[in-house]
């Protein structure tokens, strides 16, 4: 066991600089930033693991290279443009010119790609087919793109100059189905009103040999005049209502047709062929452990046989994808926004109709003073010339349809048709890997980085440069040919040279470094790098390194050092308990991890009630709980102490801190302290 040299006796550790010091050292955790932040250390760390991160990362972007270079499918684009012809606002039109938007939204829907696949015979389903070509607008807001992307070249030109083809088509057809109608009707419409300006005729023709009347009187003229401008107005807002309805039955069918939302994109992440390639390593790996009996390999075979049956099935399609992005449909949006416009002017024209119609019988009732012969005359010519004027609005409106069907089938164009393309679009190997490489080195940099600031190592504040340094070499018995004691009897020599050779400075950090055998393997259980002083204290930091920093510190007078499992010597004496202060006493003791195993836990509870026998209340902190929870549960239970226990740890409140603050709450109690070093050498 060690003995304190009495000539270089220490005062104890916790005068009010040390402990100030402890206190500042324990309100950063032990583990302040600015402490952690040892730019030599990082640098030495960083230099350590240089060579791996750059092989690892020169790895990493050769293994991309080389994968995209072999697995990737090399493939072809070429695109077609289309334009949109500008239409003279001056010219009569049955609908506004939709919005760029809109006319993108109306190329990839699934009518036209089902006459593109079967145009050019096509061995791809829709969804595929949708997915090689890209519809965009160009800088113009006239201009159109159509890109597709495939693997055959020729193939590739074809989709893209039918898909063009076939958009124009059906674009013109959808937006002169209406228009179709509404022409029809109008044709139908200028029959019965030329039978009408007829008969009317024949009726004037037979009133004017009947009456003999060649000219009426002005008045009855002004009046019938404006009988017929009223009855004129009123025909005509009769023929728009039922035009605008006409109009909105069609646009209702058509919104009908549409769906709410369309799908944007789709995401695949992974595909049954994978993933029956996945179970079949892990089916053939689990029959080297398992017989075929298992139920964990039975069920494994019924899922590859579900998958398999399910891509038999599904050859011809594609994966069902796990997430898909909708949006609203803006065709609707903009047909549902034209249906409103209609409506609205449908009932503006039920009031203006409702005006006309009242306007009419006003004028009536007026000319019921005139004479029947003048009324008769008059009724006569007013039927041939309303009948006349109605003729030309219906010719103007035939007319009208005419020339906006005409006009609407060519709105659009091709404007330059693709070509084949020669050289297949490049894969990005080289930044790939080039990314790779880079960002693996990037991410082990900041790894390491983050090892060196947060890693457990401990950092003493203080001018380490100014302490004197001395280097021990030397070897410590191995883990498995030895216990505990003979671990410390051996540290007890080490620390006795190092007192001898430091007994004249204050300021001491000691560093030991391992002693390798000739076949390079390590002689020591454990490396113990550092022994550090602050202020002409010492105190013994013990460090398990296993390729990092320290791992705990230890602030232990050398005093107080004690083994339990010395206990089996008769009259064994304790050194007397450190006082902190009046109400408050230390002493440490170091445990062996097999000591439950010994005989002398009667002796080490006698030994607790003879030290602590003045204190009312004992305040234990365990540094090992899981390996001593035996020894020091019993020492707890058995000794009649008021036991507060808590766990040792560098980012935990210190129990010098706890006791002191209990022992100062305002009690007469006095309290003492043990610290639990238990299985200190396995860290």
């Amino acid at each position: 066991m060690y003995e304190p040299d009495h000539d270089q006796q220490l005062n104890h550790s916790f005068d009010p600089a040390a402990r100030n010091l402890m206190h500042a050292q324990q309100e950063m955790g032990g583990m302040n930033l600015l402490i952690r932040l040892n730019f030599k250390y990082i640098l030495k760390l960083l230099l350590y693991w240089l060579l791996p991160i750059t092989m690892i990362s020169i790895g990493s972007g050769l293994a991309s290279f080389f994968y995209i270079s072999k697995y990737k499918t090399k493939v072809y684009t070429t695109q077609a443009i289309m334009v949109r012809l500008g239409r003279n606002e001056e010219g009569p039109y049955l609908y506004p010119q939709v919005d760029a938007n809109t006319v993108l939204e109306t190329v990839k829907i699934r009518r036209n790609l089902e006459k593109v696949k079967d145009r050019l015979d096509l061995e791809l389903s829709v969804r595929d087919l949708y997915g090689i070509i890209e519809v965009r607008a160009g800088n113009r807001s006239d201009t159109f793109y159509v890109k597709s992307t495939y693997k055959d070249p020729q193939i590739c030109k074809d989709i893209a100059n039918t898909m063009c083809e076939v958009f124009i088509e059906t674009y013109s057809q959808v937006f002169n189905e209406s228009a179709q109608e509404v022409y029809q009707y109008y044709l139908s419409q200028r029959e019965k009103v030329f039978q009408q300006v007829s008969d009317a005729e024949d009726e004037l023709k037979r009133v004017k040999e009947k009456l003999g009347v060649i000219q009426p009187d002005q008045e009855l003229e002004m009046k019938m005049g404006q009988l017929s401008d009223a009855e004129v107005a009123y025909q005509e807002a009769l023929m728009r209502k039922e035009e605008l309805q006409s109009k909105i039955d069609d646009m209702k069918k058509r919104i009908a047709d549409l769906p709410e939302k369309v799908q944007v994109s789709e995401t695949l992440t992974r595909e049954s062929g994978k993933e029956i390639e996945l179970l079949e390593r892990e089916l053939e790996r689990s029959l080297q452990r398992y017989t075929e009996n298992n139920p964990k390999i039975k069920e494994m075979k019924l899922k590859l046989k579900q998958l398999k049956k399910y891509k038999e099935q599904n050859v011809q399609e594609k994966e069902v994808p796990d997430s898909r992005t909708i949006s609203l449909n803006t065709v609707r949006q903009d047909l549902e926004a034209q249906l409103t416009s209609m409506k609205n002017e449908y009932v503006v024209l039920d009031e203006t109709i409702l005006k006309r119609k009242n306007r009419i019988e006003e004028i009536r009732s007026e000319l019921k003073g005139i004479s029947n012969v003048q009324e008769e005359y008059m009724n006569a010519k007013h039927k041939v010339d309303v009948s006349r004027e109605l003729l030309d609005v219906i010719d103007r409106r035939i007319s009208e349809v005419r020339i906006a069907k005409d006009s609407s089938s060519h709105d659009i164009g091709i404007l330059e048709r693709a070509v084949a393309p020669v050289f297949p679009e490049p894969t990005g190997r080289k930044i790939l890997a080039i990314v790779s490489t880079f960002g693996t080195a990037f991410f082990g940099v900041v790894f390491v980085l983050v090892y060196a600031i947060f890693s457990p190592g401990v950092k003493v504040p203080g001018d380490l440069d100014s302490m004197n340094a001395v280097e021990f070499i030397g070897t410590l018995p191995k883990k498995k040919n030895s216990t505990l004691t003979t671990y410390f009897a051996t540290l007890q020599v080490v620390v006795n040279k190092i007192d001898q050779q430091t007994s004249s400075s204050r300021n001491t950090m000691v560093s030991f470094s391992s002693v390798k055998n000739k076949e390079g393997k390590s002689t020591i259980m454990d490396d113990i790098t550092d022994m550090k002083s602050v202020t002409g204290k010492r105190f013994l930091i013990l460090k398990r390194v296993v390729e990092e920093d320290a791992k705990r510190i230890i602030q232990v007078p050398k005093e107080s050092i004690i083994n339990f499992q010395d206990f089996r010597e008769e009259n064994m004496i304790l050194p007397e308990p450190v006082k902190i202060n009046e109400r408050v006493s230390r002493l440490y003791y170091i445990i062996d991890s097999n000591v439950s195993k010994m005989n002398i836990l009667p002796e080490m509870v006698d030994n607790f009630k003879n030290s602590f026998s003045e204190y009312d209340c004992i305040f234990v902190e365990l540094f090992s709980p899981k390996k001593n929870y035996q020894v020091s549960s019993c020492i707890m239970h058995s000794s009649n102490y008021n036991i507060l226990v808590t766990k040792y740890g560098s980012n935990t409140v210190s129990a010098l801190d706890k006791v002191t603050k209990l022992a100062s709450a305002g009690t007469d109690k006095k309290v003492g302290t043990v610290i639990n070093f238990g299985d200190l050498s396995l860290g």
